[in-house]
């Protein structure tokens, strides 16, 4: 599958985590651990096919699927009160190195969980039997949709002044507006950050994403759970997203600490390039090789005993991926919300081209994350190359009421800036008008 390009320490994290902590013969399989391939130059996230065809074709009993949950509920309980215990200790200036080293090894346990959602390939075949539809699962509130929620609030509050902005009648908010965006960032800030890299909301994106703010108000009456799969599926759901939200709460938690109490030592974006044991040897006064600002085309790859890095020449091989596959017409995925809109694709990989993305376009992205926020705030629709039914996408689309088609596997390599599509998500099709 596929993925936006992240950095060397944040899949370090993950793939050490993955290789020394996760146990899938717990659940039934005869293998423990993903062998995953992360490639940065084009970001894509690979599984060998033979285990992917283990677990699309696993058996996942009920009582399997509440073990899982209960499982991932006790490593999210467990980490948040490391942060909250990180976050307290922070404060103070002792046992620095010793922080760092708890950072790291209590991230790289809840990292190893991520791949554990891999099970819903074979719960998603169990809620097809029972013709229970992505779309019907009972979503739950996290920090996300809170978020969404309280844009809202701040939108409906402040509703004549915002006219104003819009219509260009005054260019300067009031003090009672700036105070509520700037409690909006201590709040829900972290969640501009992807890992660690990025960095924490201010209050003028906040004040960008208001202005593409609407009321979607949901009828607070919510169906109860179809099945006691959907009602597990709903539970997975939620862990993922909150999983996903401890692990980028405590990365901004590092950022400030590292530049804090490291000020003199170390420049933060320079971590992003290392390795966790290149870091933990850092602050203890070993420094890394001079060849680490130059690894910005790289694999890491899990094998049996171990995370490789590999660093990889550079290619000068650009062929436009539209130009692939440009007759296709049509293009099929899982519905996520239903909706039928058009507009105009915008190929978003990642945050920081979210710019490009103007009000009423079609957001395609290979998937969505927290930080995506802003950027999907100002959507129609959204169409994903991954994701499955606890996807971030499939979570905010709901909430947000748009229309949203997820794992369609090549949007991105199809749909180009200005294509004029047809979001069919009552059918999970993308039709290219012009």
């Amino acid at each position: 599958m596929a993925s936006h390009q992240s950095d060397l320490l944040t899949q370090d994290m993950i793939l050490n985590g993955v290789q020394k902590y996760c146990k899938f013969s717990d659940f039934g399989l005869n293998f423990d651990f993903p062998l995953i391939k992360y490639d940065h130059s084009s970001g894509d996230i690979s599984y060998p096919a033979w285990q992917v065809e283990i677990l699309k074709n696993l058996d996942f009993s009920l009582s399997e699927v509440k073990k899982l949950v209960f499982f991932l509920s006790k490593g999210l309980s467990n980490y948040s009160i490391f942060v909250k215990k990180f976050e307290k200790e922070t404060k103070t200036s002792k046992n620095k190195v010793i922080k760092i080293k708890e950072f790291f090894e209590c991230s790289q346990k809840i990292s190893a969980t991520l791949s554990y959602f891999a099970f819903e390939m074979a719960l998603y075949k169990k809620l097809k039997k029972e013709g229970i539809r992505p779309q019907d699962i009972r979503s739950t509130i996290t920090d996300t949709t809170k978020a969404s929620f309280e844009l809202e609030n701040i939108a409906e509050k402040n509703q004549e002044e915002i006219n104003s902005l819009k219509t260009n009648k005054s260019n300067k908010i009031s003090d009672k507006l700036k105070k509520q965006l700037i409690s909006f960032c201590n709040r829900f800030g972290y969640l501009g950050m992807i890992y660690f890299k990025g960095n924490s909301w201010t209050v003028p994106e906040v004040y960008r994403m208001l202005l593409s703010t609407q009321n979607n108000r949901r009828n607070t009456k919510r169906k109860g759970h179809l099945s006691k799969y959907a009602g597990c599926a709903s539970d997975l759901l939620r862990l993922r997203t909150q999983i996903w939200e401890a692990l980028c709460y405590s990365c901004f938690l590092f950022k400030k600490f590292v530049q804090e109490s490291f000020k003199n030592e170390i420049v933060y974006e320079d971590l992003l390039n290392l390795r966790i044991k290149e870091i933990l040897n850092l602050i203890n006064g070993i420094y890394p090789t001079p060849e680490y600002p130059k690894r910005d085309n790289f694999e890491l790859e899990i094998n049996e005993k171990e995370v490789v890095l590999t660093i990889k020449e550079k290619t000068f091989k650009n062929i436009p991926s539209h130009e692939i596959e440009k007759d296709v017409k049509e293009i099929k995925g899982v519905i996520a919300q239903k909706g039928i809109v058009r507009g105009k694709v915008k190929v978003v990989l990642s945050p920081k081209d979210g710019y490009k993305l103007e009000e009423g376009d079609v957001l395609v992205t290979k998937m969505s994350t927290p930080d995506f926020l802003p950027i999907m705030k100002r959507a129609v629709a959204f169409v994903t190359d991954i994701g499955g039914i606890t996807s971030h996408a499939a979570i905010v689309s709901r909430e947000m009421k748009k229309p949203c088609i997820i794992g369609t596997n090549n949007a991105t390599k199809i749909l180009k800036d200005g294509d004029l599509v047809e979001v069919d998500a009552d059918k999970g099709i993308v039709r290219i008008i012009k």
